[in-house]
């Protein structure tokens, strides 16, 4: 699983942003925006431990690649039964510029970027460290009871509103995704059977989503998302219908979201 995890990682990145090969020579022109969900829900409290491991395997790669330049912003919401409420939880914004070599000798250009790669590897270390932190977090509480799973897209569509035209966004969630509350249906007290249900389920839940969640379709385009599941053998089967789910739903709310898998 961690060879696959690994190799499913690179090849999401690499699709995510293309010419920056070498991070410091080939700083993309536009920005790039990461947008987490942490599940703090009670489905998920079990495999805290075991979440944040997975997590931290993964969030250097993914961290190296959209914390580049001034500019580059993540956030961090917090999923339970009120995602669409107070749940963010971390939002920073890189601010050093790179340097250039004009107009400077060899020596002055090498230890101007030498302090720039300081200080990009102590933002990606600190913030890495405060969202595995936010999800290590054994909280409790009314919230932790239910998970509104469906209310993440309505964050990500106010989200997406704030990236400018041309900017690029990453989408993570760290879940199992499964929507637990009583509308449009608790999904823990009655589980997809299969994959037919999953795709029917994701069909009614886009219906009841456009009368009462705030998503805008448009905002979703060129997105792309990454879903890290629990991992365990008895999360295997669940995961599965899960993902065909929510790839199915994503495709109704905008046909050009990405969405893959650890």
């Amino acid at each position: 699983m961690g060879k696959m995890f690994n190799f499913l990682t690179i090849n999401i990145l690499a699709l995510f942003i293309s010419g920056c090969n070498d991070e410091l020579k080939s700083v993309p022109a536009k920005n790039h925006h990461l947008l987490v969900f942490l599940d703090k829900s009670a489905s998920v409290a079990g495999t805290a431990d075991g979440f944040s491991t997975q997590f931290a395997a993964q969030m250097d790669p993914i961290l190296k690649q959209t914390v580049q330049t001034k500019g580059d912003r993540v956030a961090a919401y917090l999923i339970h039964g009120s995602t669409t409420g107070n749940a963010v939880v971390l939002e920073r914004v890189f601010k050093e510029v790179i340097p250039t070599e004009s107009g400077k000798g060899p020596e002055t250009f090498k230890s101007q970027m030498a302090n720039f790669q300081h200080d990009l590897e102590r933002f990606r270390k600190q913030v890495g460290q405060e969202l595995i932190n936010y999800l290590g977090d054994k909280s409790t509480g009314e919230a932790n009871r239910q998970t509104d799973a469906l209310g993440s897209l309505e964050v990500i569509s106010t989200f997406m509103n704030t990236v400018p035209k041309g900017d690029t966004c990453l989408v993570v969630y760290m879940s199992d995704m499964v929507h637990a509350q009583a509308q449009p249906r608790n999904y823990n007290a009655r589980p997809i059977k299969d994959l037919p249900e999953a795709k029917t389920c994701a069909e009614q839940d886009f219906a009841w989503l456009q009368t009462n969640r705030k998503v805008d379709g448009s905002r979703f385009e060129n997105l792309q998302v990454h879903i890290i599941f629990p991992s365990g053998n008895t999360q295997m089967t669940q995961n599965d219908k899960m993902m065909y789910y929510w790839e199915a739903l994503f495709g109704k709310v905008c046909d050009g979201v990405k969405v893959t898998r650890n």
